[in-house]
């Protein structure tokens, strides 16, 4: 079942095609071994594309995450810091001088 979930996986074009080639190894089948099969696989072109998509996709991801985490601890800051408003603003105006 594993193996019907990977080829599941791969990307597929409008007709429902897959964008890779799909080669089943190592299926019980006795005969020649290919191991170069797979390494071929990780080395195409579609497959770098996708796997730079999906890592600049992350570091989005992650920037996001920051930038909500910081947003809620100054939230939680403000929240229970009366004189918080005026301690930022005072900061600020140093800062820019």
């Amino acid at each position: 079942m594993e193996v019907i979930r990977n080829i599941a996986k791969v990307p597929t074009d409008m007709s429902d095609r897959p964008r890779l080639p799909v080669h089943v190894a190592d299926c019980g089948i006795e005969g020649q071994e290919d191991d170069s099969i797979s390494e071929e696989i990780k080395e195409t072109p579609a497959a770098t594309v996708v796997s730079d998509r999906m890592q600049k996709l992350m570091m989005k991801s992650n920037a996001a995450l920051k930038l909500n985490n910081k947003a809620v601890i100054d939230e939680q800051q403000r929240q229970n810091d009366p004189n918080y408003e005026r301690k930022r603003n005072r900061e600020e105006l140093y800062a820019e001088k």
